[in-house]
């Protein structure tokens, strides 16, 4: 007898995202309106998937290719501001157009970053908002290897979330160049 007909609820299990994502590759869904026209091909496809896997969702694309674009892993969002400003990309229609120029540019950004989005044109502009504590500034500049002012100087801009005056941008924290690269005090 049909579990229905018991009166029972039939548990029902669904891939994880990654395997949704190779089951829907397997099936060559290309679109998000194919997808929802054929899931029911595979009983373990979600019929929302990006609800289902809101915390794991980018976008349809990166869903329905299976994953990251041929296994390349995607830039931080720092490295996708500064690929984007180097492709001399200006809006968000002309990112649409061009992103696939670098084969690490997501397709939409603003959903892959989104923990930690700000605005489209922070984003194309390449306004790359500074380490908000000095405690974080002073851990990523002694990350590159950085142990004198000089070497500062010179290297800071590798981290675009560095500060060119991290005495300026964190002065009621400041105590010295040694403390703040080395952990010199004063």
């Amino acid at each position: 007898m049909p579990y229905f007909l018991r009166g029972e609820e039939e548990e029902q299990e669904f891939y994880t995202y990654d395997e949704a994502s190779q089951a829907v590759k397997k099936l060559k869904i290309r679109t998000a309106r194919e997808y929802k026209r054929r899931y029911k091909e595979d009983s373990r496809l979600p019929g929302n998937p990006y609800k289902f896997y809101a915390d794991q969702w980018v976008s349809w694309p990166h869903f329905l290719r299976g994953g990251n674009k041929k296994g390349i892993e995607l830039y931080s969002l720092i490295e996708a501001m500064v690929a984007t400003r180097k492709l001399g990309i200006k809006t968000r229609a002309e990112y649409f157009r061009r992103y696939k120029e670098d084969s690490r540019l997501p397709s939409e950004p603003h959903r892959f970053y989104k923990n930690e989005w700000v605005s489209w044109p922070s984003f194309l502009r390449g306004r790359v908002p500074k380490y908000k504590t000095f405690g974080e500034a002073m851990r990523a500049a002694r990350s590159l290897g950085i142990e004198t002012y000089t070497a500062y100087q010179l290297r800071y801009k590798e981290d675009p979330r560095l500060p060119s005056s991290p005495k300026k941008a964190y002065p009621h924290d400041w105590v010295s160049w040694p403390h703040f690269l080395r952990g010199e005090e004063k």
